[in-house]
């Protein structure tokens, strides 16, 4: 009986990725069961995301360190999952300069979220904005991970990766729109310029990688 040569894939280290993100999930659920919950369905429910902002939780927090993590792990890998093999010599080499760009890009868009809010002498207000933005995109994290486990080991569409993407997008939009609608209208052009600049664009720019 001729053996069978067993081929080992190139992609072990992305198992790796979704072992870690299992365990960022568990030592927050473990640590924070309710507030892991809130977060995990706050698209569906009300209440959650505005009474967490209005309690001024801590940035440097042990679950905000968890999540915040978690939501680094999860859409830097959705990022890499989209660009071909064949623009990337070492996958894995390419993954951790994605994941450091990714941290340094969430970094500074909040220390820009902040600056902005200095400058317009909108403290008060733009905190709870800030937050919700923030909570919001942590949910997004959290079903953008089973998704991103089917399409690696069995749906492989790229058309469900991005529908499903962008239906959370749309969702996350929505639920900040609506929350901050006054603060939105009231300072329509600032908006605008911040939707562009922070949250169009990059969206641009992994477009521009991925042709």
């Amino acid at each position: 009986m001729q053996a069978i040569p067993r081929e080992l894939t190139q992609n072990n280290w992305i198992t790796m990725l979704f072992l870690i993100g299992f365990i960022l999930l568990f030592f927050m659920k473990l640590y924070k069961p309710s507030r892991f919950l809130g977060y995990s369905i706050s698209f569906f429910t009300r209440g959650f995301i505005e009474k967490r902002a209005e309690e001024k939780p801590a940035i440097f927090s042990t679950f905000h360190v968890l999540i915040y993590s978690f939501c680094v792990l999860t859409l830097s890998l959705f990022i890499h999952t989209l660009i071909p093999e064949t623009q990337t010599q070492n996958n894995l080499i390419s993954y951790i300069y994605l994941i450091s760009f990714t941290f340094i890009y969430m970094i500074i868009r909040s220390l820009l979220d902040y600056s902005f809010s200095k400058l317009l002498n909108l403290s008060d207000y733009i905190r709870y904005f800030i937050f919700t933005k923030v909570g919001y995109l942590y949910t997004l994290s959290i079903w953008l991970f089973p998704i991103l486990i089917i399409y690696n080991y069995g749906y492989k569409n790229n058309n469900f990766l991005w529908g499903s993407f962008l239906i959370l997008l749309g969702i996350r939009f929505g639920l900040v729109f609506y929350n901050n609608k006054k603060l939105i209208i009231k300072h329509l052009f600032y908006f605008i310029l911040y939707l562009c600049a922070l949250e169009i664009a990059p969206l641009f720019i992994i477009l521009k990688i991925l042709k």
